[in-house]
C-alpha cells in the first residue's frame, strides 16, 4: 500500500444534501479534494463513503 498525500492541512468545508451518499478521498491524490475522482487506482486506498443524514455544512477529515 502506498502511503497517503496530504492536500491541505485544515478540513475541507462541504455543503451536503440530506440523503446524498458522497465519497471522500481517502488518498490525498484527487484532483477534486475533497471528493474521490478515482486517483487511488493501485494504491490500496478506497474512498470513504458518506451518506448525509441531514443537509448541512461537513468537514471531511475532520
Amino acid at each position: 500500500m502506498s502511503k497517503p498525500v496530504n492536500p491541505q492541512n485544515k478540513p475541507y468545508t462541504v455543503e451536503v444534501e440530506a440523503g446524498e451518499t458522497y465519497y471522500w478521498c481517502a488518498c490525498g491524490r484527487s484532483k477534486n479534494q475533497p471528493f474521490c475522482d478515482g486517483s487511488h487506482q493501485g494504491t490500496g486506498f478506497q474512498p470513504v463513503a458518506f451518506t448525509a443524514e441531514k443537509t448541512n455544512t461537513a468537514y471531511p477529515g475532520e
